[in-house]
């Protein structure tokens, strides 16, 4: 089941990261660089939220909401600041949108498991209630 999700993720990163670098090579100057500072750090959140999927972790879910709900913003400051390519800018956030909704929908809660406390007058010390405890010395003969 991760591994499939893990593929999922992957491709809409994929998809999401490649428009993002067409829209950031359109910036320049001041732009271009903050920008690319940012996708930088998306990169890195992106490690971080991919190895909460490949340990099957809840806290994945979170980083990945953060993740897509940042790229999101990003792509809309990217957006006003630039004017054409709104196909580019089309298909990249219809993937962050994908992999937002599907973060939101995996952040669901499992509830915890409580292992029952043990009564203590079930617990028995070895050897006592039928069975002894074997000798250092004594092995156990081999049947031929």
């Amino acid at each position: 089941m991760w591994g499939q999700k893990f593929i999922q993720f992957s491709i809409i990163l994929f998809i999401t990261y490649v428009c993002t670098i067409l829209l950031i090579f359109k910036t320049s100057g001041w732009l271009f660089k903050i920008e690319f500072f940012v996708f930088l750090l998306f990169i890195l959140v992106s490690f971080l939220f991919m190895l909460g999927l490949f340990v099957e972790e809840r806290w994945g879910y979170v980083v990945g909401f953060m993740l897509f709900l940042l790229v999101l913003v990003n792509l809309l400051v990217l957006k006003f600041m630039l004017v054409d390519n709104l196909a580019v800018f089309a298909i990249a956030m219809i993937a962050a949108l994908i992999g937002f909704i599907i973060c939101i929908a995996n952040m669901k809660k499992e509830p915890l498991e409580v292992p029952e406390p043990v009564p203590e007058h079930k617990i028995l010390p070895y050897g006592v209630g039928g069975k002894k405890a074997p000798a250092k010395n004594q092995r156990k003969r081999k049947k031929r």
